[in-house]
């Protein structure tokens, strides 16, 4: 038979118990609420991300975009017809996107990377690779496979690479690849002599 003072010293543990359980689980969905992002696009086209909600900004999940997993993909039957189309000999070329990979985000504050385009197979003669950066045809067509870009601007973009004869029409395209450009800060702005 209990007592009454082991019946109160129980109902002390269960009630620190408790109060231990209450308090681990306030804390912990301050850190929640504490770690919201938020992602918006200005009138520029620049996306921000910020802890601090403003107009026209939608909760950002960055825990899908920050997992360090590998995808090995085979392509849909879609993905396939979308980057290999006929040319007038008949051969089927495939265009792809080596690097960046999808959804990569790449850091440079001067707003550099570089780009690798697969063509398989070998690229016929006289044929040239266009990189698309933002449906906007980047630089002049190459033969080379590697671009380097220069003078990006932060935020999110696409990138598209095409097959093209000699008289300007397209063989084969890659499906377009999303990246991510981040600068760390802005370009310093001249400042005014006295």
């Amino acid at each position: 038979m209990i007592n009454q003072r082991e019946l109160l010293m129980r109902t002390q543990l269960h009630i620190s118990w408790l109060l231990s359980a209450l308090l681990l689980s306030l804390s912990l969905s301050g850190v929640v609420i504490a770690n919201t992002v938020y992602r918006w696009v200005d009138d520029n086209g620049k996306v921000h991300y910020s802890d601090t909600p403003v107009k026209n900004a939608q909760v950002f999940d960055s825990k899908e975009n920050t997992r360090n997993q590998v995808k090995v993909t085979h392509g849909s039957a879609q993905d396939k017809h979308q980057s290999q189309q006929v040319s007038a000999a008949g051969i089927q070329y495939q265009v792809s996107i080596v690097s960046p990979t999808e959804e990569a985000t790449l850091r440079d504050n001067n707003g550099e990377f570089s780009a690798r385009v697969s063509v398989m197979p070998e690229t016929p003669k006289g044929s040239l690779i266009r990189l698309i950066l933002d449906d906007q045809p980047y630089g002049q067509a190459q033969t080379s496979v590697n671009f380097n870009l220069k003078a990006v601007e932060r935020g999110e973009h696409t990138l598209i690479a095409e097959l093209i004869s000699q008289s300007g029409k397209v063989l084969a395209s890659s499906p377009s690849r999303r990246i991510f450009l981040h600068q760390a800060n802005l370009k310093s702005q001249a400042k005014p002599k006295s």
